[in-house]
């Protein structure tokens, strides 16, 4: 109750009030959902997860962990994709609960990594143009991730695409420097001159 107060009326402090709040919105939210998707178990409340339903953040972590133990890299990739392909903004982005906060940096730093290793992946079987689509979504989470900026560089140069190199590389350069006021590390420094000789 503790949370769900802290998290839903952060303003209201006098523990009757909240008591009261939190019924008249429980019964509500039973209403609406029916009685028994929500549980109560000792003192705390929670989700009946013995319910047929669909949760996207379970089924994220589910492609996750199937890809981690995957025994063949065309495994890895799908199931890669779709836990990818599950992730349509920040994770509870509305509510700025400490816990909350939290958990989308964890979801956050997961779905990264996940498209990174997907474009990993795809550059291991030379297929440039999945490559950089991965390197895109991966982008589109943390646009200063230089491990994305450096294989978008190598995928646009094994199409000999010397403009999109040179787009790539000032792309990350320009956002280190907006967000760090840093150039890019000298690892990504070194590949984009090894890629423009």
């Amino acid at each position: 109750k503790d949370q769900v107060a802290e998290a839903l009326w952060p303003d209201m402090d006098d523990p009757e009030r909240i008591k009261q709040r939190f019924k008249n919105e429980l019964y509500r939210l039973r209403s609406a959902v029916g009685h028994e998707i929500i549980l109560l178990d000792g003192e705390l409340y929670r989700f009946n997860r013995s319910l047929d339903y669909d949760h996207d953040l379970d089924d994220f972590e589910t492609y996750l962990a199937r890809a981690r133990s995957s025994e063949t890299d065309s495994e890895r990739i799908e199931n890669y994709e779709k836990a990818v392909k599950l992730v349509k903004g920040q994770y509870l982005a509305d509510i700025g609960a400490a816990w909350a906060i939290i958990d989308r940096e964890r979801v956050h730093q997961t779905s990264l990594e996940a498209a990174v290793r997907l474009a990993e992946l795809y550059w291991k079987r030379a297929d440039a143009g999945k490559t950089l689509q991965a390197c895109q979504r991966a982008l589109e989470f943390d646009p200063a991730c230089e491990p994305a900026h450096q294989l978008a560089m190598r995928a646009h140069a094994s199409r000999g695409d010397r403009a999109a190199i040179a787009r790539q590389y000032q792309a990350c350069k320009e956002v280190s420097e907006r967000l760090f006021g840093l150039p890019p590390s000298e690892e990504t420094e070194k590949l984009y001159r090894q890629l423009m000789t």
